[in-house]
């Protein structure tokens, strides 16, 4: 198979060798990051220029500590406002 027409699945380790099935990588290039957040490399790039996601530099590449990743979505969970009175349409007495 044509490396350019592998799927995002195939990515996500249908098709990695045994040793990468049972080893977990302890950093993830930005393709990977990002497609493990769903988000595009732009956001992720984003993130990290804003400092709301740890990168960590190696040799020139730039790679993403799932844990990092982890503690990106913690920072960005929202909590839902509670509403005021019942929802839908008034009551007419």
């Amino acid at each position: 198979m044509d490396s350019k027409a592998k799927t995002k699945q195939e990515h996500a380790g249908t098709d990695l060798p045994p040793r990468d099935r049972l080893v977990p990588k302890l950093l993830l290039s930005y393709e990977e990051a990002s497609w493990s957040l769903s988000v595009c490399e732009r956001t992720l790039r984003n993130m990290v220029a804003r400092g709301q996601l740890v990168a960590v530099k190696i040799g020139g590449r730039t790679l993403f500590d799932p844990s990092d990743l982890r503690a990106a979505i913690e920072a960005h969970r929202t909590q839902s406002t509670p509403t005021q009175g019942p929802v839908g349409p008034k009551s007419v007495q």
